[in-house]
């Protein structure tokens, strides 16, 4: 019985020193709390995860900043280890009409943040087969992959400006391409006389 009593005594005491520890240092005001929180935050989160790039749901991304790559995908859910992406326009400026998410495998790296060796984040993407292309000097075919990394977000998204210029380089490489050619033939004439 005496164990019981002493029990409950110690219990007692106990409740006050929790309700006075509550008080002083848990039920303070916000900012001392945030103070108190984010150093707590500093010791639990390892910077190289603060500016690390993770994929992030329902976003485009394009692929890059380029006046004539107009490449953009759209990222869907994730599941664990692997994430919707769909390609909603081409390198060649073509909308893609009622695009279909597809499943790939979320990968990881690692890379240096500057010039200094310890300052490490990571970096998730994926890898995505695009289309094929047929070698012209020995009639092989190779496989096209895009390697769309989460840091894509930073580039600006395609726009109405950027397919102006998309058509006026067009027509500057088009213009470009008959010029070469037509100096091609010539030079073959010339030969041929």
């Amino acid at each position: 019985m005496e164990q019981i009593t002493a029990f409950k005594k110690n219990n007692n005491k106990n409740d006050t020193r929790n309700k006075k520890a509550f008080d002083f240092f848990i039920n303070q005001k916000k900012d001392f709390g945030d103070d108190i929180f984010s150093v707590i935050k500093e010791f639990m989160i390892e910077p190289r995860y603060k500016k690390s790039y993770k994929f992030q749901q329902q976003r485009e991304l394009r692929y890059c900043e380029s006046c004539v790559d107009a490449t953009t995908f759209f990222i869907g859910r994730r599941y664990k280890n692997l994430i919707q992406v769909k390609i909603i326009r081409t390198d060649d400026n073509e909308l893609i009409e009622n695009p279909q998410f597809k499943f790939f495998k979320i990968h990881t790296m690692e890379l240096k943040n500057g010039n200094d060796e310890t300052d490490i984040i990571l970096m998730e993407y994926v890898i995505i087969k695009c289309g094929f292309e047929e070698n012209n000097y020995d009639g092989s075919v190779e496989v096209i992959y895009y390697m769309v990394g989460a840091d894509k977000y930073i580039n600006k998204l395609w726009t109405e400006t950027d397919n102006k210029i998309y058509d006026k380089e067009m027509r500057y490489l088009q213009e470009q391409r008959l010029a070469d050619y037509e100096d091609y033939i010539d030079d073959i004439e010339m030969m041929m006389d």
